[in-house]
């Protein structure tokens, strides 16, 4: 008969990008694997080549993130419901709907063992958020290294394991230098220029604006002072690209010229150009580290822009902490107060010694072959 069928589920971006690539790895290894999507997670599986299911448009549903409460929830789960019953898998694989829950946890909710008790997994793509429907918990959590491992105690209700991230793997042996080299001269950015990348999400999410605003005066001010040109480039996050133009304005009634990338450029090679990755919170954060890791030469630095209270607030209510994880890891720049943020990007500008430790800090991320890890898991527990 085979190995066994294996369903797969990813809602959010994070989730996709780790799941197009352990799903692969299963079907290389002769499971029979479907996979249901939502969006924005199914933009991201269809770039990467993962044959799926949209769960809005087969099921006749509205999207899973908006049937995250009340009665619209009974519906989702029964949508998960019907799911399960026509794809009838042995196993259960999720990704990590953030911030609400989605098709993920309602699949995890249908899989428990006072249901129907097929083995599931699900992986973690950030650190210490654990989403669940009611009593519907994954047999065991996966997560990319031991500080994940560590956050989890407090809201783990099953096993945590430690793989490491499949998705940012796939960057050992990637070109990251030459990526680097050729996005900047793409992008027009001179030898004696640097880049600044923002990286956004929606203007509307507590503290976001105002730390935009410190970042734009801060971009204004260092540009008249340091001897290297400072430029800016802003990158809309996948599931706010239509409502990411107040920032545009924005920068338009303040003067300040910025960069647009052009189509083609995929999010990895832009971050390889940047001198400076600026967000608030955000996935490309996680990558950058990752693909610094993965570089033979240092390739600019993260910097957090953690000012004022609501952003804090903000984290600390959706993810229980506010410095994020990387930091406290050693990896990354932090600017939690107004004043703070220009002088960080003139001291980042001004010399490598920032973007070098930081290139030295990423190495310590490097966890080898995190799919076979979890294949090995998953096969021992399940078959």
């Amino acid at each position: 008969m085979g190995k066994k069928r294996i369903l797969f589920t990813a809602r959010d971006v994070g989730a996709a990008q780790q799941i197009v690539h352990i799903a692969a790895s299963f079907r290389r290894e002769g499971y029979r694997v479907s996979v249901v999507a939502d969006e924005p997670g199914s933009t991201v599986l269809r770039a990467g080549g993962l044959e799926h299911t949209l769960f809005s448009k087969r099921y006749g549903f509205r999207s899973s993130k908006d049937m995250s409460s009340g009665n619209s929830r009974e519906a989702l789960l029964k949508a998960a419901g019907m799911i399960l019953e026509m794809e009838n898998p042995d196993i259960v694989f999720c990704g990590l709907s953030t911030l609400g829950v989605g098709i993920d946890e309602a699949a995890l909710w249908w899989a428990a063992p006072m249901r129907k008790a097929i083995p599931s997994f699900q992986f973690l793509d950030t650190w210490g958020t654990f989403n669940h429907i009611g009593d519907g918990y994954p047999d065991v959590y996966f997560v990319m290294d031991r500080y994940a491992e560590y956050l989890g105690y407090g809201g783990a209700k099953a096993p945590i394991r430690v793989v490491g991230s499949p998705k940012h793997y796939a960057y050992a042996g990637r070109p990251i230098d030459r990526w680097r080299e050729e996005t900047r001269a793409t992008l027009g950015i001179g030898n004696d220029e640097r880049l600044i990348g923002y990286f956004g999400q929606c203007p509307d999410s507590p503290g976001h604006w105002h730390n935009f605003e410190v970042l734009v005066s801060a971009v204004k001010h260092c540009s008249q002072r340091n001897a290297h040109r400072c430029r800016l480039l802003v990158l809309p996050h996948p599931a706010y690209v239509s409502g990411f133009q107040p920032y545009l304005d924005y920068l338009l009634r303040k003067e300040i010229r910025y960069i647009e990338p052009t189509r083609g450029l995929s999010i990895e090679s832009i971050l390889a150009a940047c001198d400076i990755v600026a967000t608030s919170y955000s996935t490309v954060a996680v990558d950058h580290a990752f693909m610094s890791c993965y570089s033979k030469m240092p390739i600019g630095a993260i910097l957090y822009l953690l000012c004022g209270k609501d952003i804090k607030e903000h984290l600390i209510k959706n993810f229980g902490y506010w410095k994020l994880p990387l930091f406290d890891m050693g990896i990354g720049y932090i600017a939690e107060e107004d004043n703070k943020v220009s002088y960080m990007i003139e001291r980042m500008m001004g010399t490598n010694k920032d973007a070098e430790e930081y290139h030295l800090k990423t190495k310590s991320l490097s966890i080898k072959d995190p799919s076979g890890n979890i294949l090995d898991i998953v096969s021992s527990l399940a078959g």
